[in-house]
């Protein structure tokens, strides 16, 4: 007890330790308690120390601290088969970004398991010490098994993702809170293991209920292991994905079987992670969107398999972007699968060194036959050898650029956009050394300038600046439909966004016939056939007839969706945000941010982009007729797209045609076919429209427009009404606006 003593003439201190607690025993537990002298941070810190709400880590009256379950308590078939089920839910929680926390971790097995770090095998169980007693049934030796099978699985998920690119709790959490995960056994001293269970399992069906329930739950954890296992070598045995599709389906069908046994988890196990965030709820699926997303997983595995298919960096592009712009993005463990195929065995898919890879799309695209690449000199005094020397340190500079292209597609699509934002300036600077390369390689070949253009100006080739810009513009057309389909731009900046995706795929395409002009005038070398320089040149004009039929759809149809926007906002439709928030000159600055720094192509102010975009000296029936033409060409343009399948070169002898890329590219390219369809449609309204209003006989100055009148809507980018996630047609019908 303090004693009073005086520390002022006037001022006593007198002890009220009893008073306030007999007082705090009136209130109950939980109330908060302040005066007007409460400050906001004195509030704040009372309710996070005594509101459960505020407080994860408050404890109710009378609880412990810890969890009190007992691991080695009996448990039914029945119960059993919930546990598993549940570590399926959480299991899918991970993969879906939530961590190991607040999902795996809450499960009183696996920490048993996990705590303290087992050194032998024999030691991962959920009793260490032999003078326990415990005898374990099958079912604690069923589950056991299980448990360290799943520990094993979210180990080798762990080492793919973070061997790879990807974004810390954008796309997954990776922390594992001090827990080896089982590190120092194999795979095989596990699956081993769980084998032994499954066939003791087998041998005595009589001593366990639900005996085929439980055996197809031990059976797909065997089995996922093992593909896990495979996939993190490069391989897939053909039908592992398949087969394990039917198990799963056996699983689903038999949930409802099982028992809760709801105290097997535990928030209170957060508090022993090493962690500096307080307690998070417990997270765990939806038993039906868990099996979703697990035959999901199982086909997209199976399917990022088919990149390895390929034989060419065009064809790679091709598939790498299509599997990675499926409607439902792969998980980030499938896209950490396909960005291990650009270095698997050290070789781009397994087949080529990096700098071959980049080499042999270079003599694809703009060099065939072409002594750049077929430089075979050893004598340094020689030109033919500084030409090897300068192209090797060419290829070598820009090779991880390259790659790098294809590690981006398969981040999440918000980050894909960034990426390429960034990409397009690196390669613009890698572009103006290319110039400088091409000029002195002039030289070193006296490459002879040949007229070109309408005015038949002489121009050289620059095939290696003329290679990067090809991949630059590429980047950049990507960024823009990125845009559209992350519905980045407003309605309003419709007319302005899909005229420059018009521009940048018009100077591709002049880009393009640039580089067929060159390769058709080149003349074979001193060591080349007449044929085999012939073909080679064919191989290359075909495959820049690919892209420029791809262009020429992109080209047509966004210009096509120009002129329908410009119709609209004539006459009061999607109008800018008033001058409240900001200004069509800050807007157009933040949209062109991503291409302001590049010196090729030129920056386009505001005004001038205005002045063309809005196609202010035709009238609505001229910008109409356009956009009807432009439609028509662009389904053509896709029909030849669509016609030309799409891989270059033939794909491995035992590929399925009807692959999953096929189809997605298939489905992709017949969506833009609808797009046109769907942009003719709202045309032939919008002109109907139009001659309804100029055949009217009544209309006064101040009467509403019929277009006006018209109900426009654009559907989301994640609508089932859109036609393409790129292609914004907008449904035009009449009605009350």
């Amino acid at each position: 007890m303090v004693q009073p003593r005086i520390v002022h003439p006037n001022v006593q201190l007198i002890d009220v330790t009893a008073r306030f607690i007999k007082s705090a025993q009136n209130i109950p537990t939980g109330q908060l308690v302040k005066d007007e002298g409460f400050t906001l941070f004195e509030a704040v810190g009372a309710l996070e120390i005594g509101d459960p709400k505020m407080d994860s880590g408050a404890l109710a009256e009378g609880e412990d601290l810890e969890d009190d379950f007992d691991a080695t308590r009996p448990i039914t078939s029945s119960e059993l088969m919930w546990i598993i089920d549940q570590l399926l839910c959480r299991e899918v929680s991970w993969h879906q970004g939530y961590p190991l926390s607040q999902t795996l971790f809450t499960s009183v097995h696996l920490d048993r398991i996990l705590w303290p770090d087992p050194k032998q095998i024999e030691e991962a169980h959920f009793i260490r010490s032999p003078y326990s007693g415990f005898a374990p049934s099958p079912q604690h030796e069923l589950l056991r098994a299980y448990c360290l099978g799943l520990v094993k699985c979210c180990d080798l998920v762990l080492s793919m993702v973070t061997g790879q690119h990807y974004y810390e709790e954008e796309d997954f959490a990776t922390q594992v809170f001090n827990r080896e995960m089982l590190r120092r056994f194999t795979i095989e001293d596990v699956l081993a293991l769980m084998k032994l269970a499954r066939t003791d399992l087998g041998d005595s069906p009589e001593q366990l209920q639900h005996h085929e329930a439980l055996l197809s739950r031990l059976t797909f954890r065997i089995e996922f292991l093992e593909l896990l296992s495979e996939a993190s070598d490069g391989r897939l045995t053909p039908g592992r994905a398949s087969g394990l599709l039917d198990v799963l389906s056996s699983i689903q069908r038999s949930t409802s079987a099982g028992s809760p046994l709801i105290d097997a988890f535990s928030i209170k196990i957060q508090r022993r992670l090493a962690s500096s965030v307080p307690p998070r709820p417990m997270v765990a699926c939806e038993e039906k969107d868990t099996f979703s997303f697990l035959n999901r997983l199982l086909r997209d595995i199976s399917a990022a398999f088919e990149i390895l298919d390929v034989s060419g960096a065009a064809d790679l592009h091709t598939a790498f972007w299509t599997l990675m712009s499926q409607e439902s993005t792969p998980c980030i463990y499938v896209r950490s699968l396909a960005q291990s195929f650009l270095n698997l065995s050290d070789r781009v898919i397994g087949k080529s060194f990096l700098v071959e890879f980049v080499a042999d799309d270079m003599r694809a695209l703009v060099l065939p036959a072409s002594a750049l690449l077929d430089s075979r000199v050893e004598n340094p005094a020689n030109p033919g050898f500084q030409i090897g020397v300068q192209m090797n340190q060419f290829i070598d500079k820009v090779a991880p650029s390259f790659q790098n292209q294809f590690r981006s597609f398969a981040l999440n699509r918000s980050r894909v956009r960034r990426n390429l934002c960034h990409a397009a300036i690196e390669w613009d600077n890698i572009q103006a050394e290319a110039e400088e390369i091409d000029g002195y390689l002039q030289t070193l070949t006296r490459e002879k300038p040949l007229p070109y253009g309408q005015n038949e100006e002489l121009a050289f080739a620059y095939s290696l600046s003329s290679w990067v810009y090809h991949h630059k513009l590429q980047q950049l057309r990507f960024v823009i439909q990125l845009g559209f389909e992350l519905e980045v731009y407003a309605p309003g900046e419709f007319v302005d966004m899909y005229w420059y995706l018009g521009h940048i795929s018009g100077l591709h395409l002049s880009h393009l016939e640039r580089i067929s002009y060159f390769i058709a005038q080149a003349r074979p070398l001193p060591h080349w056939t007449v044929e085999a320089h012939r073909q080679e040149s064919q191989k290359a004009l075909g495959l820049l007839y690919r892209h420029f039929s791809w262009l020429k759809a992109t080209d047509t149809l966004a210009s096509a969706l120009q002129r329908v926007f410009v119709v609209l906002r004539r006459h009061g439709h999607f109008t800018s945000i008033g001058p409240t928030y900001s200004s069509d000159e800050l807007r157009y600055e933040l949209r062109m941010r991503p291409f302001q720094h590049l010196s090729i192509p030129e920056p386009i102010s505001h005004e001038e982009m205005k002045q063309i975009s809005s196609l202010e000296g035709l009238s609505d029936r001229e910008v109409l007729d356009q956009a009807m033409q432009l439609a028509l060409t662009s389904r053509k343009a896709w029909d030849q797209v669509l016609k030309d399948r799409w891989h270059v070169q033939p794909l491995r002898s035992d590929a399925k045609e009807e692959s999953v890329t096929n189809r997605e590219w298939t489905k992709n390219v017949k969506n833009s076919m609808k797009a046109c369809i769907g942009t003719s449609i709202s045309i032939t309204t919008l002109a109907k429209a139009l001659e309804e209003e100029e055949k009217s006989t009544n209309r006064t100055a101040g009467l509403t427009s019929t277009i006006a009148a018209l109900k426009v809507t654009i559907a989301g980018s994640e609508e089932v009404e859109r036609f393409h996630r790129w292609w914004a047609v907008p449904s035009i019908v009449k009605g009350q606006k």
